[in-house]
């Protein structure tokens, strides 16, 4: 889990659907799920409002824009992504 204290919006990693809730920090409602991959770690960069997500089970990292939640694209990042 990860928060974006920008913008206070809060991304919870979902393992089991491959999925990244997207939830109203203020509100604590569910606003979107963004499918990422086997998801098993999650960061922020608050100054681009972009999340990424590490996916160990394919060896990728994934890129969602923080504007639209949706994953743009999926970078290989090598055997033994490192979560953290």
């Amino acid at each position: 889990m990860t928060v974006n204290q920008t913008t206070g919006t809060v991304y919870v990693t979902n393992f089991d659907n491959d999925m990244v809730s997207v939830i109203n920090g203020q509100t604590n409602t569910v606003t979107a799920a963004s499918r990422s991959g086997r998801t098993d770690g999650v960061a922020v960069n608050p100054s681009t409002n972009t999340i990424y997500t590490a996916n160990p089970g394919d060896g990728t990292v994934s890129v969602i824009n923080g504007q639209n939640n949706h994953g743009d694209r999926h970078h290989p990042a090598g055997s033994g992504v490192a979560t953290e």
